[in-house]
């Protein structure tokens, strides 16, 4: 089941959320807008920030790896455990503690 918090870190890990970036500073340039006054800009820009912090700080960890495994390959979860040597139900609860974390920090936004 895919939730706001799945897809946060689908758009993150795809790439979207710098396409969103790219995309809304071209609007706002095209129309005359001053980009630092934006807040949607910001808030893409705060988001991508913190994933950015989230991946580095897990970078090298099982987690980085299933989460690369589900979101940029597309992979079961089945696959995800196969192909890390670890049961299905481990990789699978290993994501719902990350997930839990991101959902408290984007919380606060």
């Amino acid at each position: 089941m895919s939730d706001k918090t799945d897809k946060l870190i689908e758009e993150y890990i795809s790439g979207i959320l710098d396409i969103k970036i790219k995309y809304r500073e071209r609007e706002l340039s095209l129309e005359g807008n001053n980009l630092s006054k934006d807040t949607i800009l910001q808030m893409l820009k705060i988001r991508k920030d913190l994933f950015d912090d989230l991946m580095n700080m897990i970078k090298g960890q099982p987690i980085e790896r299933i989460i690369i495994s589900r979101f940029l390959y597309h992979l079961t979860w089945l696959e995800v455990g196969e192909r890390l040597c670890l049961e299905e139900s481990t990789a699978r609860k290993k994501y719902y503690q990350f997930r839990k974390i991101v959902n408290e920090i984007f919380k606060k936004i």
